[in-house]
């Protein structure tokens, strides 16, 4: 999901100006996954136009990879 989010411009190769984490309160879902984030705990990621993200701790594990990964043509 993440690959296929970074594809197609959903998610931001660049990384974050601020990582926070948090515990969930169950009203944010995941940008990679679309999934409600209610436990362990969520990550949110500010950008410096505004724009934040939030995962699951395996999901930003996931974007983090695929974002290093080369851009198919």
């Amino acid at each position: 999901m993440a690959r296929d989010r970074l594809r197609t411009g959903d998610l931001p190769r660049d990384p974050a100006e601020r990582t926070m984490a948090g515990i969930p309160d169950g009203t944010r879902w995941c940008s990679v996954c679309d999934e409600v984030i209610t436990r362990p705990i969520v990550l949110r990621l500010r950008y410096a136009n505004g724009t934040v993200l939030h995962f699951h701790g395996r999901c930003h594990d996931a974007w983090l990879m695929e974002r290093q990964m080369p851009e198919a043509p």
